[in-house]
């Protein structure tokens, strides 16, 4: 009797300040529509089953956090165990900006094996611009993350931010069970040697 391999689940969490776009994002990836949408309260989240080049076939376990201030002390909650977390800022805002760096900074400081998405939204108002991609790009690149932008008015770009982190994550976990047995073998060969 053959053995269906079970489709792994990822979960993907989405921050960012309020207005910037994320329950915009998730509602163009999801149901294909754009929507003028209240800020969100507290955290939802949405499965989404997704197709691999490699034929493999994942879900992802998508969830969308309130960007309000209030609510700041309760998302590292939701971000714990995330394997991909995408931050998101709106290009016609600087505070939004730094909000996204606000929020790579903390979660570089809590967590360390994680991928982190940083993503420019509302490219559809390209004219006031404030936040230059080059200007992105090159905080993402300091922080060795990778850099999108997209609309979630238009659909411009979104399916390459869901599908980056679905292609990536089993990468990151192979990469994180190496760093783990080299740890695990530097240890042993000390341990060894110590007791030379």
């Amino acid at each position: 009797m053959e053995v269906k391999n079970k489709i792994k689940s990822h979960k993907v969490v989405m921050i960012g300040d309020t207005f910037v776009g994320k329950t915009s994002i998730l509602d163009m990836y999801l149901k294909n529509k754009f929507e003028e949408t209240k800020p969100s309260i507290g955290a939802m989240h949405q499965f989404y089953k997704l197709k691999l080049n490699s034929g493999e076939e994942v879900n992802l376990d998508l969830w969308d956090t309130a960007g309000q201030e209030r609510f700041r002390s309760v998302i590292p909650m939701y971000y714990k165990g995330a394997k991909a977390i995408i931050i998101v800022f709106d290009i016609t805002s600087a505070d939004s900006f730094d909000g996204a760096k606000s929020w790579v900074k903390e979660i570089e400081s809590n967590i360390n094996s994680t991928i982190l998405i940083l993503v420019g939204n509302k490219i559809d108002l390209d004219e006031k611009r404030k936040i230059s991609y080059e200007n992105a790009k090159n905080f993402a690149k300091m922080k060795q993350i990778q850099y999108f932008e997209c609309s979630a008015k238009t659909n411009h770009g979104i399916k390459e931010i869901f599908y980056y982190a679905a292609e990536n994550i089993p990468k990151n976990e192979e990469k994180k069970g190496r760093d783990i047995s080299e740890n695990i073998s530097q240890d042993s060969r000390e341990s060894r040697c110590s007791s030379c």
